[in-house]
């Protein structure tokens, strides 16, 4: 979701202490998010799909000043930056500013906050899962979007 000029988002001074503090963090920020009026949503922005040789990418560009919380990846992804800055947050790597170009594996299982410092072009490449090509299917398939519906056994190994 963007976030409007005259919006204060408060994130803590310091890092939280654990990993849990920080995904607490993050969807208390999520929350926030989505309680403003004027709030753009990632939903919002088109995204671009592509597929070829047992792989899905979705691309996504993302205008400056936008703040917004991804889905819960049920795969590890490859992560591709063409053009920006962003500054994202995850519960197991804390705060990291990420300049295109950049190139790097997400991890499954996590939640990712985003602030967009400069307009950027990020695409993920997933697996599609047996020749989906559907995008709401493959969405349905490769992530969550929240912990709540995770399965339980991955759960207990966020705890």
């Amino acid at each position: 979701m963007s976030l409007p000029a005259k919006h204060q988002i408060h994130l803590p001074p310091e890092r939280p202490a654990t990993d849990r503090d920080v995904r607490e963090m993050i969807l208390g920020v999520e929350q926030e998010l989505e309680a403003l009026p004027d709030a753009k949503h990632a939903e919002d922005i088109p995204l671009e799909h592509f597929f070829a040789s047992g792989t899905y990418t979705r691309k996504i560009t993302l205008p400056a000043g936008m703040m917004l919380t991804g889905a819960i990846h049920k795969h590890e992804t490859m992560n591709i930056i063409t053009t920006g800055h962003v500054r994202v947050v995850t519960e197991t790597e804390g705060v990291k500013d990420i300049i295109a170009p950049a190139y790097f594996i997400g991890p499954k299982c996590t939640k990712r906050l985003i602030y967009v410092i400069e307009e950027c072009v990020w695409c993920t490449i997933h697996t599609d899962f047996g020749g989906l090509r559907d995008p709401d299917e493959l969405r349905e398939a490769l992530a969550w979007d929240s912990y709540d519906q995770m399965p339980d056994d991955l759960k207990e190994l966020l705890e």
